[in-house]
């Protein structure tokens, strides 16, 4: 269950100045900057919409983006391959450079577009980030009266793998939407309740808590529902082997 990748993120990376000048960046940054690039062109090119991307590059107004913005958001909600493929994007690009959160948070205030609340959490040290990932945290601290979007607040991370935690309440995984993820991932539920579907299986499993999932690395799988009067909060660790 990876964090909800929006067109705000992506069109911050996409329109961002400090990438495409390269000054500070690394060859693998730079590389995997251009797939990013690549990949959204040639989505929107088959879409016969790039005139939306190319009138968003030459004149960056607010109009502008946000056509541009609204254009990707659909992509993203409607082709699986397609979000699979940003994500895992992002994901490689955010692990190599850890100053590329400050760069989206950087582009997301200055266009006054705050959706991405977990990377921006991050890039300004907000305070409930920063107490989740204390010595001596609660893991059911700091939880906010009403959660329109979900939160992904990552407690540790290190060589081969990452600790997040995940609340959750009434949020599910669009229509038609798989996640197919590059790491392996153990979920424990801790409250609430939820459904998760994996590919080819005609049941879906439902989850309380003290139940805990191992998802191999290319398990499509995908949230059918959680509780949407009672918080949902799962710890998920990924890992790589």
């Amino acid at each position: 269950m990876p964090k909800p990748l929006t067109a705000v993120v992506i069109v911050s990376l996409f329109l961002s100045e400090a990438i495409k000048e390269a000054r500070p960046f690394t060859t693998g940054v730079t590389t995997v900057f251009s797939q990013l690039v690549h990949t959204i062109r040639e989505k929107f090119k088959a879409e016969g919409t790039e005139g939306l991307l190319t009138r968003a590059e030459n004149q960056p107004t607010d109009s502008n983006k946000t056509k541009f913005q609204d254009e990707l958001q659909t992509h993203i909600d409607t082709d699986a391959v397609f979000f699979s493929t940003l994500e895992q994007l992002v994901e490689q690009l955010r692990s190599q450079d850890k100053t590329i959160d400050q760069i989206i948070l950087s582009e997301i205030e200055l266009s006054g577009d705050l959706k991405a609340q977990d990377i921006s959490q991050k890039a300004s040290g907000d305070p409930k980030q920063l107490k989740a990932q204390s010595l001596g945290s609660n893991l059911f601290a700091d939880l906010p009266n009403s959660i329109p979007e979900e939160i992904f607040q990552e407690l540790e991370q290190g060589s081969g793998f990452k600790l997040e935690r995940i609340v959750s309440q009434g949020q599910a995984t669009p229509p038609g939407k798989w996640y197919d993820q590059e790491q392996h991932e153990w979920v424990l539920l801790l409250s609430g309740s939820a459904g998760l579907r994996f590919e080819g299986e005609a049941n879906v499993q439902e989850m309380h808590p003290g139940d805990y999932v191992n998802i191999p690395n290319h398990q499509r799988h995908r949230v059918e529902w959680t509780d949407p009067k009672e918080k949902t909060v799962w710890l998920a660790l990924h890992y790589w082997k």
